[in-house]
Parts: structure tokens; C-alpha cells; sequence
């Protein structure tokens, strides 16, 4: 696998997509190092609005993609994370492109091994998740497998 330094851009369209996503759902929150021995949950919650939560995650969210490249390129001198400002910007209620995106920012963040354990994973997979219930269809959709006659 490859992988490089995403832009700016695209880190805040996943922040600003999560935002907007939390407006018309639950608050988006995630899950990460759950720790069994001791019952310690480490759990990250972002509510409509909050924009020090939106500077965190787009922080957080960059560091983890330069863990990667880092990672992957151990010969590139390490990157120093820019500071992450959140910029509103314009989005179109699409949650397969906020998917799509996820699943872009997973594939240049994955290289490293503490990726699956990372808050951004988990942030990510809460926001793809929120995206798919925000799909055309998912509310109106049966709970469970439709019978012959649904």
C-alpha cells in the first residue's frame, strides 16, 4: 500500500461532514481503547457546534496521517502536523461521498500498527456509520429482514 499527506481541505470536509451529520442525528461519538482489566473507556462525543471539539478532531485526524506516512516512508523526515482551524464550508447533504471520503482518509492513515486502535479509527467509523443512516431510505427501512410481501 501507499500513502501521503492528505490536504487540509480534505481533513476539514470530514470534520465539517461529521458536524453536520451530528445536527440531524445524536451526537456522532465513538468508542476507542476500551481496557477490560480496569472498565476504563476512552470515548469521544461531538455535538452541533462545538468548535473545540471540531479543532481537536481535525487535529487529531492530521497527526494520525503523518503517523502513517511516517510509518510507511521511514527514510522522509518527520512532519510537523499544521494547526487545524475549522473553516465552514458549503456541503451537500451526500453521505456516499462523506463514505467515500472516509474511506480515503482510512486508506492514507492505515499504515501504521496502531491505527486500528487510534481514536481517529474510531472517530472515522463512527462518521461512516452516521453517513450510512443518513442514506435515502435507511429510516424508513424495516428493522431486520423483509418478509416476501415487504
Amino acid at each position: 500500500m501507499s500513502a501521503y499527506i492528505v490536504s487540509p481541505h480534505e481533513i476539514n470536509y470530514l470534520v465539517q461532514s461529521a458536524g453536520l451529520l451530528a445536527t440531524q442525528q445524536p451526537p456522532l461519538t465513538w468508542v476507542w481503547d476500551v481496557n477490560r482489566s480496569n472498565g476504563c473507556v476512552k470515548s469521544g462525543t461531538l455535538h452541533p457546534g462545538d468548535r473545540a471539539a471540531q479543532e481537536r478532531i481535525g487535529q487529531l485526524l492530521q497527526v494520525e496521517n503523518l503517523r502513517s506516512v511516517e510509518y510507511r516512508y521511514s527514510q522522509i523526515e518527520p512532519h510537523k502536523p499544521e494547526e487545524y482551524t475549522p473553516t465552514p464550508i458549503t456541503l451537500k447533504e451526500n453521505p456516499v461521498q462523506v463514505i467515500k471520503s472516509c474511506h480515503y482518509y482510512e486508506y492514507q492513515s492505515c499504515e501504521h500498527p496502531g491505527w486500528e486502535t487510534s481514536e481517529a479509527c474510531a472517530f472515522i467509523q463512527a462518521l461512516e456509520k452516521a453517513a450510512m443512516r443518513a442514506l435515502p431510505g435507511y429510516k424508513s427501512a424495516i428493522w431486520g429482514a423483509p418478509t416476501a410481501s415487504q
